[in-house]
């Protein structure tokens, strides 16, 4: 059978060409550090396919076991953003030949969307009125979609929030939630009309909310801590509300049955199971263990800044991902505001929006945010906050709040443009450690945007 490549006009045997191209693709495994633990792999299915020895005839199955996979994963928007793009485009939203306009596409049921899902006739209002196209085709500036993408995820995470308030739901049981809403609508809690049942709304017979209390036991059935993520899917929560909606125009879609089941794996075990990633606290919870703590530095080392512990640039290393990388970050790497400024804006996903006026030194953080308006803050340390202290006749220290506990603050921190500290626990109080000429200013609230 002949394959058409794609954005060409050939058309190959898939099977001919990829065994024929099998040692350039060997070659390249071996070459790429992050692709070489899968190379044996591959020489093994080339073997299974072709019945040529690449090297490796047997293979030890059993490292597919789900419990070796426990990568460190994340939380917040940016990990939600994330999980929801692969179901939306896996490949990548399409662009144009510059990447700087998002091309309008079928969603597969004839329906118009651009870039990750963003439905055009639900903001067709939105779209005209800035001028751009609705049709097939059409292109779009990628900065203008991915603005109401973002609205649509934090507006979800918001009604998610508000119909389950009673529930006490994790931050990964939100986001399977806010999963669905995203695909077919958060929905009408009191409505069983299919075109409002959303994500909450009735079916057969029960809202979500009626059927979390009538099937699910939160001490019994949520197995985040045991980090097991195969599981069944006989669970009634699950084959009474959560396995559908699985159609589209009357139309069952496998893609939908896949969705539906990675989101109950997800609400069940807090494993993004499409990116390989485990929920670890790092979002709006937040940290509340020294374990926990240990955990989310080894991540914040090894996937984002690529450092370790060090003073007086001892060690500096990177590279940094993009919130601690130009064009989104511009300050001096291991600052104290270089580190809070790229966690703050990993956190809401967008640049914190001090690039605008002057990020100031450490110790003005506080006073910049009470002037300017751009979220809550007090003197009560909260998850996902900064945390500014005043030094008299000095620059001061901005920190990050990972998680707070019963004895003491957990915070991230770098300084001096030489030092990432990694993280610590301060105090309830807010004493940085530093002595008494540090004074705590108070605190930022990330998740209360004015």
């Amino acid at each position: 059978m002949d394959l058409k490549i794609p954005n060409t006009t050939r058309y190959e045997k898939a099977g001919e060409n990829f065994v024929s191209g099998s040692e350039l693709l060997l070659y390249l495994f071996e070459k790429d550090s992050k692709l070489q633990s899968l190379e044996q792999i591959m020489r093994y299915i080339l073997y299974k396919y072709t019945g040529k020895d690449y090297g490796v005839t047997d293979l030890n199955l059993s490292i597919f076991n789900a419990r070796e996979f426990q990568t460190v994963g994340t939380g917040g928007i940016e990990l939600l953003t994330e999980y929801i793009h692969y179901f939306e485009n896996a490949g990548g939203a399409p662009t144009n030949a510059d990447g700087t306009k998002y091309i309008i596409e079928d969603d597969g049921a004839g329906n118009p969307v651009v870039g990750y899902g963003v439905d055009i006739n639900a903001h067709l209002t939105l779209f005209q009125d800035a001028g751009y196209p609705t049709n097939m085709g059409g292109e779009v500036d990628k900065k203008f979609v991915d603005d109401i993408e973002k609205n649509e995820i934090k507006d979800n995470i918001e009604k998610m929030k508000a119909v389950t308030s009673g529930l006490d739901l994790t931050e990964y049981q939100i986001h399977a939630m806010v999963s669905r809403a995203y695909n077919c609508g958060p929905g009408n809690p009191n409505s069983s009309d299919p075109s409002r049942i959303g994500a909450v709304g009735i079916r057969h017979g029960k809202n979500f909310v009626q059927a979390y209390q009538e099937y699910w036991n939160q001490e019994t059935d949520d197995l985040y801590e045991e980090k097991v993520s195969d599981i069944p899917f006989t669970h009634e929560l699950y084959t009474q509300y959560m396995s559908e909606p699985t159609t589209s125009d009357g139309q069952v879609l496998p893609g939908l049955i896949t969705r539906r089941k990675s989101e109950w794996r997800l609400f069940r075990t807090g494993y993004y199971d499409v990116l390989g990633k485990w929920y670890t606290g790092i979002g709006t919870g937040g940290i509340t263990n020294d374990e926990e703590a240990k955990q989310l530095q080894n991540y914040i080392e090894t996937e984002l800044i690529h450092t370790q512990v060090h003073k007086n640039g001892s060690y500096q290393q990177g590279p940094f991902e993009k919130w601690w990388a130009t064009p989104i970050n511009l300050l001096q790497p291991f600052q104290c505001t270089w580190w809070a400024y790229g966690r703050a804006s990993m956190y809401l996903n967008e640049p914190y929006p001090s690039r605008n006026v002057g990020v100031g030194n450490g110790g003005q953080w506080y006073e910049l945010n009470m002037k300017y308006g751009w979220f809550n803050y007090g003197s009560t340390p909260k998850p996902n906050s900064l945390v500014s202290w005043k030094q008299a006749g000095e620059c001061g220290h901005v920190a990050y709040v990972e998680g707070v506990a019963e004895d003491g603050i957990y915070i991230s921190e770098a300084g001096n443009g030489d030092s990432w500290m990694g993280i610590r626990k301060i105090p309830l109080d807010g004493n940085v450690g530093w002595g008494p000429s540090y004074v705590l200013e108070g605190y930022i609230y990330l998740d209360e945007p004015r």
